[in-house]
């Protein structure tokens, strides 16, 4: 059986296996030039930051008891000058192990933070992928615009 519960912060830990899951998944198929060991560690210890400093979530999705995927998020409260935007919330990661995926799950997590955003009365919501991640597909059918593009070359 399938269900969503929200983590509280005090027990994010528990789930560092799930979060280094898809630092790991991003790694071997769009970031060839990570350094996953270090990367693994200075992954958790940002989400970490950014939970204490910061309102924030942690919804995870199980499968009889077991996790199988997660969404994680806070709210931003730096003003955005250019925009006019005085916090926005942000959708930092979203995973979901691969052979639950296209079963709505994901879509699923991204309406909860959502919810959980607009609860909070914020009213812009940045989410980052990948350029060649699958799951920007469903970003587009659920809303989210394209604002920018980031780009990397290697000297």
């Amino acid at each position: 059986m399938i269900e969503i519960k929200e983590i509280p912060k005090r027990e994010v830990k528990t789930y560092e296996n799930l979060i280094n899951q898809l630092f790991l998944y991003e790694s071997d198929k769009f970031n060839p030039l990570a350094d996953k060991k270090a990367g693994k560690l200075n992954n958790y210890k940002k989400i970490e930051k950014n939970l204490k400093k910061n309102p924030g979530f942690l919804f995870v999705v199980f499968d009889n008891k077991k996790p199988i995927g997660y969404s994680l998020g806070w709210i931003y409260k730096d003003e955005d000058k250019l925009n006019k935007i005085k916090k926005f919330g942000l959708i930092c990661d979203l995973f979901v192990i691969e052979k639950y995926r296209s079963q709505g799950i994901g879509k699923k997590l991204i309406d909860l933070s959502l919810k959980w955003f607009r609860k909070r009365k914020i009213n812009y919501v940045n989410i980052y992928a990948y350029s060649k991640n699958s799951a920007i597909n469903l970003y587009h059918k659920l809303g989210f615009k394209d604002i920018w593009q980031g780009l990397r070359i290697k000297i």
